[in-house]
């Protein structure tokens, strides 16, 4: 406890990963160990009785399946097959989060970046016109999204909560020697109606 008014919460965790993956015939197809720390921090400001701001930074990790580890093929049709990528690398996300909260409204910003994010990846043969569906490490994806929630209350009978977001995504790849960028926003809204009977 900063102050009176200020909170502040940082933590540190330590996660050691071992992975192995073969059959009797190909042993240690995979065979990896790492550690990896992870730092959180989180700081709470009162700013007046009805005001409060809320700031955090958090690192995590998404570690690749075992099938999408496994590089042996599965046949989905005579032209299409899938198979795992034993070179496949686990992803860490730096992720940052800003809310100000104004008696029940609530208004937040946040931002991150994946490093080396495992998307599904479809590659054609152009000889035999067969497309292999596995998984690759891109370079990254970033995220920046912004939100509001807020209640109105028509009637004393009738509550209704809202919810607005948007969220603005960039994923940096190569594929087959070019360098390639894919943007997208997408927004929404919803709301939940409670009626007491």
């Amino acid at each position: 406890k900063i102050n009176s008014k200020t909170d502040l919460k940082a933590g540190l965790r330590y996660e050691y990963t071992n992975t192995n993956l073969g059959s009797e015939e190909q042993p240690n197809v995979v065979d990896r160990q790492y550690g990896s720390w992870f730092p959180s921090v989180f700081l709470s400001r009162k700013l007046s009785e009805k005001q409060n701001l809320n700031a955090s930074y958090s690192r995590r990790i998404t570690r690749p399946s075992i099938r999408r580890l496994a590089p042996w093929l599965i046949f989905s049709d005579p032209t299409t097959l899938e198979g795992g990528n034993p070179a496949l690398q686990a992803s860490f996300t730096d992720a940052l989060k800003l809310d100000y909260g104004f008696k029940s409204w609530h208004f937040g910003v946040s931002y991150s970046i994946e490093h080396g994010p495992m998307r599904f990846v479809p590659m054609v043969d152009p000889v035999t016109n067969r497309q292999v569906n596995s998984y690759e490490n891109l370079r990254n994806e970033k995220v920046a999204s912004a939100s509001l929630s807020f209640p109105l209350h028509p009637m004393p009978w009738w509550d209704i909560q809202n919810n607005f977001f948007v969220n603005a995504r960039e994923i940096n790849f190569a594929l087959e020697g070019q360098n390639l960028q894919i943007r997208n926003v997408d927004y929404g809204f919803n709301t939940t109606q409670t009626f007491r009977l």
